[in-house]
This record gives C-alpha cells, sequence and structure tokens, in this order.
C-alpha cells in the first residue's frame, strides 16, 4: 500500500548552522559570480550574493527508523538499520555534496565527529 505512518518512516528535520566561522565569526558572506554577453571578456555582469561562510559546522538533524525494504521484481528484502542508514546519508553528503554548483566548490561538507 505504500503507507507508513509518521511514528515508522525516516524524518528530514532541518540544517542547523550550530558553530560560525572561525576567523570572523560570520555565518554568512557575500559573493559574486560574473556573467558575460557575446564572449568571456565582453561586457562583465557582476552578481553579487551571500552565501554560507566557508568553515561554518552545520548539522544535519534526521529521526531515522530501522526498515525492510523489498527489491522491486523479486521476492527479496534488504534490512537497514537506523544506523547504517545514518552512514549512507552521511556518505552522500560528504561525497556528493549539498545543494547548487558543488561541481566547483560550494556544498562541499565534511564530517565531524561530535
Amino acid at each position: 500500500d505504500g503507507f507508513k505512518s509518521i511514528y515508522n518512516r525516516d524524518i528530514f528535520f532541518d540544517a542547523v548552522i550550530i558553530e560560525a566561522e572561525e576567523d570572523k565569526k560570520r555565518i554568512l558572506c557575500p559573493d559574486s559570480i560574473t556573467s558575460h554577453l557575446e564572449g568571456p571578456l565582453k561586457n562583465p555582469n557582476p552578481i553579487t550574493f551571500m552565501k554560507i561562510a566557508p568553515g561554518c559546522v552545520i548539522e544535519f538533524r534526521f529521526k531515522l527508523v530501522d526498515s525492510v525494504i523489498t527489491l522491486k521484481d523479486s521476492n527479496k528484502t534488504l534490512e537497514l538499520k537506523a544506523d547504517e542508514k545514518l552512514k549512507i546519508f552521511e556518505e552522500i553528503l560528504t561525497t556528493v555534496g549539498v545543494g547548487a554548483k558543488t561541481n566547483v566548490g560550494y556544498g562541499q561538507l565534511k564530517a565531524i565527529k561530535q
């Protein structure tokens, strides 16, 4: 049926900045991108925007539960414990990153064990 009670499914809460960048103690800082019209050096148009400052510590919050997944087109099942899911999500966030422009360094995360 696909329906799971709220008490029996994973919940992804907000990500929260819990520590500002070390040097200037800020959580936001300005950055710019420059679009060009008619070639790379003609008519630059800088656009300034705010970003999360490098070095901020962000806490991702989850409520994870143990799950049993039935594999499509088979009777096989896969059991995933909550702590295994946490490791998977950590791997995804630190390998792939989060948000836009990860290929140029934005949204790149590293795990900090607490």
